[in-house]
Formats: C-alpha cells, sequence, structure tokens
C-alpha cells in the first residue's frame, strides 16, 4: 500500500510539473505575441496633422505651441493642440527636445504657476481627427496612414 501511494504522489508531481510547464509556455507565447503586438503598432509612422485650410507649421513653431509658448498659428488662429493617450515617445524627443516624463513634470509646474492650459487630452485617434476637422486651429499626432486617408494636412512624420 505505501509503495502504490508512493507511486500514485511521483505520477501526481510529475503530472503538476507538465501541467505547469505547459501554463509557462502559454503565458510566455501570450507575452510574446502581446509584445509583438504594441511594437508593431508603434513601429508605424506618426505625424503631427493640422485641419487642411492651416498654413504650414515648422516644427521649432510646433514645440512652442505643445510648450505653451505660442497660442496663434501664423494667420492669427487661435491653437488647440491635442495628445491622444499613448502618445508615442519620438514625439516627445524629436519634436519637443524632451521625454514623455520631463514634458508633463514641465506642465505640471507652469499649471501650478497660474495662467497657462495644457495641449487638450483626447482618448483615440478618432476622437484627435474629429477635434482636427471641426477646428481650424487643432493640431494633433495620428498615424500617417491615418491622416492620408482623412485628408488631413501632415506638418511633420516622427518616425
Amino acid at each position: 500500500m505505501e509503495k502504490i501511494k508512493k507511486t500514485y504522489i511521483s505520477e501526481m508531481r510529475k503530472g503538476i510539473r507538465k501541467l505547469f510547464f505547459t501554463f509557462s509556455l502559454l503565458a510566455f507565447g501570450m507575452l510574446v505575441s502581446s509584445l509583438a503586438c504594441y511594437f508593431s503598432a508603434y513601429a508605424q509612422e506618426f505625424a503631427v496633422v493640422a485641419h487642411p485650410s492651416a498654413p504650414d507649421i515648422p516644427i521649432e513653431e510646433l514645440k512652442k505651441i505643445y510648450l505653451g509658448d505660442k497660442k496663434n498659428l501664423p494667420d492669427g488662429t487661435k491653437v488647440t493642440p491635442t495628445l491622444i493617450k499613448g502618445t508615442p515617445e519620438e514625439f516627445f524627443q524629436k519634436v519637443l527636445g524632451m521625454g514623455k516624463k520631463q514634458f508633463f513634470q514641465y506642465w505640471m509646474i507652469r499649471i501650478v504657476g497660474g495662467g497657462s492650459i495644457p495641449p487638450k487630452d483626447v482618448e483615440s485617434e478618432e476622437q484627435a481627427i474629429n477635434l482636427i476637422r471641426e477646428n481650424k486651429g487643432a493640431i494633433g499626432i495620428v498615424s500617417v496612414d491615418r491622416a492620408k486617408k482623412e485628408g488631413l494636412k501632415i506638418l511633420i512624420v516622427i518616425k
């Protein structure tokens, strides 16, 4: 009886190890798949875009707009910069010359100092596109493919 019990326990342990190994492989596969989807989404090109009738805005001016130092477009239109949740780090680095964390710290200081209004947060690319279509002074970051499809003015491309 004792021998049967030991054999049973030994077989149970082997089964549990196999099950644990199988679940580990499954979890690892899901992680790799999720990371591949995440990085492929951000591997695409993004663009800073504006209303089709908006004037050209050089990168130096975009920086001033997103940092709250410029409130109007070159033609006098009030500007409304937008940021989508998940805006790629490349935008902050290449356009603003700072990281995402530094950008938000910068705005916290400006807000506490009073009088400054940060870029408008939008939930999705779709919401940004609708805002840009309806407001000549709105600018935002969307995928290049989507900007072309929607007929928005591409100001700069971020790779």
